[in-house]
């Protein structure tokens, strides 16, 4: 995880994990997935070196994730670990959005 002192924007994934049967959970749908990725996003230059990522709480929104807050800003729900590319993208967006700044260029 990015370091948290240093960060001008902080980004929680919610790896929540609720038991039973039924229970949904952003820890069923992906979210260490998901937190894996941003992280990797944010050491390989795709998100901002001074975005910091960490596990977050539960915001309450358990069938639609994984959610992810941006502090200070939106909560995004169903960001799919399934896909990388998409998913980096989208928080970009939202950091820029919220924490101010520029999103990185892309690699293509």
């Amino acid at each position: 995880m990015s370091a948290v002192s240093t960060s001008r924007c902080r980004v929680l994934v919610c790896t929540n994990q609720r038991f039973g049967a039924s229970a949904d959970s952003c820890g069923r749908r992906g979210a260490a997935e998901v937190l894996a990725t941003l992280d990797a996003a944010v050491a390989d230059g795709r998100l901002p070196p001074d975005v910091a990522v960490a596990p977050g709480p539960c915001f309450g929104h358990c069938t639609k994730g994984p959610n992810v807050r941006i502090v200070g800003g939106d909560l995004l729900h169903g960001i799919a670990a399934t896909d990388h590319e998409w998913a980096v993208a989208r928080i970009a967006e939202a950091v820029a959005a919220s924490c101010g700044g520029e999103k990185p260029s892309s690699s293509d």
